[in-house]
């Protein structure tokens, strides 16, 4: 394409776009050949105007780009997921195990109180004891042998028996 079919073609698209008229249409112009397609798709190629091919041809360079990214992305959250997944059970076990270690001492120490209570309540219930004998003891119209031995002498003194 020579430079007049351009400059000209250049008119052709200006003059309905800014409003330049009709009066000047490449085929009113003089030495001009009609503007075919193909000189059409070249002028808006070198303008930098995308034709439905360099489209079509961008659309399936974005597609396989979004479907490679697409891949990448889902093994990169497959990798973290996984990350993630071993970490949590991992400090889901330390927490069991630290849980554990925690009941055990709580564990421990109630057993221990409770053992002390036992002990106490123990040594409480022996002296009550003691004092339910003593009480028993003072309250009791049964003799002690000792008693009943010095009462038996010196009834023996006064009446003897045999």
């Amino acid at each position: 394409m020579n430079k007049n079919t351009r400059r000209n073609s250049f008119a052709f698209f200006t003059s309905g776009f800014l409003g330049l008229g009709d009066d000047k249409l490449p085929q009113d112009m003089p030495d001009e050949k009609p503007l075919t397609k193909s000189d059409l798709v070249a002028v808006l190629k070198e303008w930098g105007v995308a034709t439905k091919v360099d489209i079509q041809e961008t659309e399936k360079r974005l597609n396989e780009r979004i479907s490679s990214t697409r891949e990448s992305l889902n093994q990169n959250i497959n990798a973290v997921e996984k990350r993630l997944n071993e970490r949590t059970a991992a400090t889901e076990e330390r927490l069991k195990s630290h849980i554990t270690d925690v009941v055990v001492e709580s564990n421990q120490a109630i057993i221990a109180g409770v053992e002390a209570l036992q002990a106490e309540v123990n040594a409480r219930f022996d002296k009550v004891d003691d004092e339910i004998k003593k009480i028993k003891d003072d309250l009791s119209d049964k003799v002690t042998r000792a008693e009943f031995n010095e009462l038996e002498e010196r009834v023996d003194q006064y009446h003897p028996s045999h």
